[in-house]
């Protein structure tokens, strides 16, 4: 996984900020994924939009827990395998 892009927009009633994460599978591009972090401005509360890619024998979970700095995000992947158990990374 790499991370293409972070974006920012600020909305009437909220702030987002959307990660842009590059997937690839040994070496091969898979495609791209977007978890973002909502912060409602009213209700003061932030909400997350999890990034989900599915397979057949596989599940890849990417949650945009919160950004660190301009340039960088703290992340949570979970890797969920039907061959054997998930993986936190």
């Amino acid at each position: 996984m790499k991370v293409a892009d972070l974006t920012s927009a600020d909305m009437p009633d909220y702030q987002e900020d959307t990660a842009i994460i590059e997937v690839a599978k040994n070496g091969k591009p898979l495609g791209t994924v977007e978890p973002s972090r909502r912060f409602y401005k009213v209700a003061q509360q932030a909400t997350a939009e999890v990034a989900l890619r599915t397979g057949l024998n596989e599940d890849l979970y990417i949650n945009f827990a919160t950004r660190t700095g301009t340039r960088r995000l703290c992340r949570l992947t979970y890797f969920r395998s039907l061959h054997g158990s998930g993986s936190a990374w």
